[in-house]
């Protein structure tokens, strides 16, 4: 092998590894955001169940409905904007 091979063999070397190291950095850091999106993820499936189960009531079914008429509306609106701000954190985290 010549000067000019070793050379080369030795840029590419160095290249590999700093290409090795990124990927290795990439990987720590989307692990991170796997597992922060995870919890995140799991609210958000929690406020998609709530806001369907609310969706769904019959409003004569809620006990207090005389008292508050508008309180599954009231609900739906707040679950609604949960929603929203869940689903822009977990943007955020891409």
């Amino acid at each position: 092998m010549d000067e000019k091979e070793q050379k080369l063999r030795l840029t590419l070397e160095k290249n590999l590894q700093k290409a090795f190291k990124i990927v290795q950095l990439s990987l720590v850091s989307l692990e991170a955001t796997l597992k922060d999106s995870s919890a995140k993820v799991s609210s958000l499936v929690n406020l998609l169940e709530q806001y369907e189960i609310c969706h769904a009531v019959d409003q004569r079914q809620i006990p207090f409905h005389n008292s508050f008429p508008d309180l599954r509306l009231r609900l739906l609106v707040k679950l609604s904007t949960d929603i929203s701000d869940k689903q822009d954190e977990l943007r955020r985290m891409m």
